[in-house]
């Protein structure tokens, strides 16, 4: 299985300004439902990512705050040629529910979360898995309730 990760991104992700309030973010959960957000600076370099988690906290705080007060600052990104054995571990190691996803030049492309790895794998049943693909298939959809 050579699946890269430029073949399950998606490409042109959600992005927010820097400089925008929680107001905005409010907006755009309301009209797109986002699997998570990509902040960028005034020079379009990606400076932060906001997830689920830390968009519903931001929904509770008053419309004029800053995103920066909420965002993830230290996160990791992936390369687009990649495989997505590497998404699913860089995933599975930092607890963010998504990867930002960028070309050579560091420039984003895309952004790739767990449920485009998972998609890939049940898509590829059909195929036989590999030893390696079924631990990724069964370490990404472990119920973590049924762990404990």
């Amino acid at each position: 299985m050579n699946i890269r990760v430029k073949d399950i991104m998606m490409p042109n992700p959600i992005t927010v300004d820097l400089n925008q309030t929680v107001f905005h973010l409010k907006e755009i959960m309301l009209l797109h439902q986002p699997e998570c957000l990509l902040v960028l600076d005034s020079k379009k370099a990606l400076v932060g990512i906001l997830t689920p988690n830390n968009l519903a906290t931001a929904a509770a705080v008053a419309p004029d705050e800053p995103i920066e007060d909420y965002m993830i600052k230290t996160f990791k990104k992936i390369n687009a040629n990649a495989t997505i054995q590497e998404a699913a571990s860089l995933l599975l190691s930092q607890e963010v529910e998504a990867l930002p996803v960028v070309d050579n030049n560091d420039r984003l492309i895309g952004v790739v979360n767990y449920k485009d790895i998972v998609k890939d794998l049940v898509d590829d049943f059909s195929q036989k898995l590999t030893p390696e693909s079924a631990v990724i298939y069964l370490a990404m959809t472990k119920d973590p309730e049924q762990e404990e």
